[in-house]
């Protein structure tokens, strides 16, 4: 995963009916934070039975990581590097769902992922 302000990266599931939600995040994280993880399950029933920040459990920039999440009819359990992390049951997903990976750049979020330059103060000068 890259590393620096502005990069977003998420590995997520999406209902293959196009609606949203529900949602179920393997793997969110932050170039400006590359030892936060963000893991969870977003439903329209009931807002977010389970979502975390795991902090400290790797450094996404050092190198291959495996980021998993068993989903079964109770639970879905999330691992990094085969240890579970966090567990969000009593979820109601039951629809076929397909994968995004995906590789944001800058957000509206300055805490969470800000801009890669920041904000322009004018035009450039020679």
């Amino acid at each position: 995963m890259p590393k620096g302000r502005g990069f977003w990266p998420a590995f997520w599931l999406l209902p293959k009916s196009g609606t949203w939600p529900p949602e179920i995040d393997v793997f969110e994280g932050t170039g400006a934070k590359p030892t936060n993880v963000h893991l969870g399950v977003i439903e329209k029933q009931r807002g977010r039975p389970g979502s975390r920040w795991v902090k400290d459990a790797v450094d996404t920039t050092d190198g291959f990581h495996v980021y998993g999440a068993e989903w079964t009819a109770d639970d879905v359990v999330f691992t990094i590097d085969g240890k579970e992390q966090f567990r969000a049951g009593s979820h109601r997903i039951h629809e076929p769902m397909y994968m995004l990976v995906n590789l944001a750049v800058g957000s509206k979020d300055p805490a969470s992922s800000p801009t890669p330059m920041g904000r322009r103060r004018g035009p450039a000068s020679s």
